[in-house]
This record gives C-alpha cells, structure tokens and sequence, in this order.
C-alpha cells in the first residue's frame, strides 16, 4: 500500500473526519464541483531513510500538508482537530504535527486550515 493509500484510508476509516468529510479526500487539490467540506492532502517533499542492514525495506520521510476547506470557520477547525486525531493514531504510519495555520484563500465564502505533519511510512520495495 502506497503512503497516499494509506493516508486515504485513514482519514476516511477515521469516525470523527467521516462524519464530516464522508470520502471526500482527494490528492493534490479539492475539485471545483466537489461538495464541502473536504480535504486534500499534498507529499511537499520527501527522502528516504535507508541503511545499509534494511535490505528492500526502507523507512521514507516524508512531509506531508493535508487542506481542510469548509464553508464555516468553526467546522473547518473541528475537523482539524478531528484530522489531528486519526494522524496520531495511524497504524500504517508515524507522524508529528509540524504547523496548523489558517489560511486565506481565493473565496472569501470558504474557509481553509493548513495542517502539516512529518510522516514517517515503512515502504516494501
């Protein structure tokens, strides 16, 4: 299972992000027809953490910024807090919040809180 697949399905597994977000979980951006609220999660960057004993497994580091977009403030930061809560309890992966920050965004109707965690993903190659 890819790192993507795995932040997907705990997002969508967990019962306080569903409750408000259903499925809508996407890649890269929200698309523009898709129902509020939602989120999209984005890899920034990331680099492996091998060593010369972990044979095809490599551990990768990776940071990752999940947007929260909802047309009520409040809401937004629910689920952030909700997004907050699956990421430390992932059992597919390891993660560390880095930044929450409210963010402006082109619509003034829509409200969008920023959450960025470093991820640590065992991968089989």
């Amino acid at each position: 299972m890819s790192l993507e697949s795995a932040i997907y399905s705990t997002l969508t597994a967990h019962g306080g992000v569903s409750g408000f977000v259903g499925d809508r979980v996407y890649p890269r951006q929200i698309p523009q027809d898709k129902q509020l609220p939602a989120i999209a999660y984005l890899r920034v960057s990331s680099r492996d953490l091998s060593t010369l004993d972990s044979g095809d497994n490599c551990t990768e580091s990776v940071r990752l910024q999940l947007d929260i977009v909802s047309t009520s403030y409040e809401e937004a930061r629910d689920i952030s807090r909700e997004v907050r809560d699956a990421m430390n309890n992932a059992s597919a992966f390891s993660s560390v919040k880095q930044q929450d920050k409210d963010m402006p965004g082109q619509n003034p109707d829509y409200h969008r809180v920023m959450l960025e965690f470093n991820v640590w993903y065992k991968q089989e190659v």
